[in-house]
């Protein structure tokens, strides 16, 4: 792999772009993204080289919400390197795979979740339109990522200690620093819009002696912070300090109870139930009617009545109007 333009990059605005697509011409890709994760903000796209501008805009409005990556930093049950079809084949809920990625044209996903500061993850994330990452170039993923690791670290020690580059002022995140003596090192640009020196006053009542927190500061707005390790290069020991806007957190719903909620909702049959779960997993006329033991048009028959109750013409409405009718709720 390539690294030379990667570190010539370190702490400046391009570095995840860089980084990005190094990994993706290493892993035999020519898509990739780059998406911040934080504990209470909404997702970030910070480099996009594979969605369409509606497929990220979808997936900004409601569809983070089952993104499985999120559940995994909120839960703080990350792992380095995980891929698409891993998830799917070992989740009980693939409304997210089945639907989010068909729509972005994603057939398998290879994805490297590089830990930041204050509970946030960078996560790359190289994708397939046609075919899956293989075990041993996932076993060729998790021997790079303590690299990645590491050159991830340095970036953000430039980031922050150097303050050339703009990391951290890019997104909603305020972000603050401070040493074990409780002194400022470092604010970003979105820190010093947001608090206030009333608010950085307030810290040392508000923090107190707790390793790790949080605390509501209105209705939009949450206050987190989390302990730095004794090896950090910026603060050891310190504290990183979070302003978010407190985003709809992860549905935790399965794709079963989902369709009940829209069936009971919109008032259908049994079958016209069935129907819509079996079409929303992706199965086709032919392969509904073998299940259900009838005949292909009578499936056909039904759907035809079905769309037309739901006043939709496509399986793609038919997802949109379950999901978002539910977050309606």
């Amino acid at each position: 792999m390539d690294l030379a333009p990667v570190l010539d990059s370190l702490g400046k605005d391009e570095f995840y772009w860089k980084l990005a697509a190094a990994v993706a011409r290493y892993m035999d890709s020519g898509r990739f993204l780059t998406v911040r994760y934080a504990q209470y903000a909404r997702p970030e796209f910070l480099v996009n080289a594979a969605m369409s501008t509606k497929a990220v805009q979808s997936y900004l409005k409601n569809y983070y919400r089952i993104d499985p990556l999120l559940r995994m930093v909120r839960d703080e049950a990350t792992r380095p390197v995980v891929t698409f079809d891993e998830q799917r084949r070992n989740g009980s809920d693939t409304l997210f795979y089945d639907e989010i990625y068909r729509s972005a044209a994603i057939r398998d996903e290879l994805v490297f979740l590089l830990p930041s500061i204050g509970g946030v993850y960078i996560a790359i994330c190289i994708d397939r339109a046609r075919r899956l990452f293989s075990e041993a170039e996932q076993l060729r993923a998790r021997l790079i990522y303590p690299l990645l690791a590491r050159i991830h670290s340095l970036h953000t020690y430039q980031t922050l200690y150097g303050q050339v580059g703009l990391d951290l002022d890019d997104g909603e995140i305020a972000t603050m620093i401070q040493d074990v003596a409780g002194n400022i090192l470092f604010r970003n640009r979105q820190w010093t819009q947001k608090a206030d020196a009333m608010l950085e006053a307030r810290l040392p009542e508000i923090v107190g002696s707790l390793r790790n927190g949080s605390e509501k500061i209105d209705d939009k707005i949450i206050l987190h912070w989390e302990t730095l390790d004794t090896t950090n290069a910026i603060a050891p020991s310190g504290k990183a300090v979070m302003l978010e806007t407190v985003s709809p957190g992860f549905l935790d719903l399965t794709s079963e109870e989902l369709i009940d909620r829209f069936a009971a909702q919109n008032s259908l049959t049994p079958t016209e139930r069935k129907i819509v779960s079996y079409t929303l997993q992706g199965y086709t006329p032919g392969k509904i009617a073998d299940f259900l033991d009838v005949r292909v048009g009578t499936i056909r028959n039904h759907k035809h009545r079905l769309y037309y109750k739901l006043d939709i013409t496509t399986e793609r409405e038919l997802f949109s109007m379950m999901f978002e009718s539910f977050v309606a709720q």
